[in-house]
C-alpha cells in the first residue's frame, strides 16, 4: 500500500502543464494544457522544449502577420478596382452609353 501511494504521488508530481492566460477587458481566463510525459524531468530538456515552443509561436505569429498583410492588400486592391469601375461607368454614361451598373 505504501508503494502504491508513492507511485501515485510520483505520477501526480510528473504531470506538466502549460498554462495559457487570456486577458480581456475585465476577465482573465486560464487554460491549463497538459504536456505529454517525456520521462524524468530534466531542466535542460524542459528549457529546450520552451525554446522550441517559443520559436514555433514566433513562426506562427509571423505567418499570421503575413496573411493579415495579404488580406489588407487584397482589400485595398478590391477598393481601387471598385473605384475604377465606378469611374468607367460614369465616363461611359457621359458619352450616352446605356450600361447596366453591376452591384456586386
Amino acid at each position: 500500500q505504501e508503494d502504491q501511494k508513492k507511485t501515485s504521488t510520483t505520477k501526480l508530481s510528473n504531470k506538466r502543464y502549460l498554462i495559457l492566460i487570456y486577458n480581456v477587458e475585465y476577465d482573465r481566463i486560464y487554460y491549463p494544457l497538459s504536456l505529454r510525459y517525456c520521462g524524468r524531468s530534466d531542466t535542460l530538456v524542459l528549457i529546450e522544449q520552451i525554446r522550441q515552443l517559443t520559436a514555433e509561436n514566433e513562426l506562427l505569429k509571423s505567418r499570421l502577420d503575413s496573411c493579415t498583410k495579404d488580406l489588407d492588400d487584397s482589400q485595398e486592391e478590391y477598393s481601387n478596382l471598385r473605384k475604377d469601375n465606378d469611374n468607367y461607368y460614369q465616363q461611359f454614361s457621359l458619352y450616352g452609353g446605356k450600361a447596366k451598373k453591376s452591384t456586386s
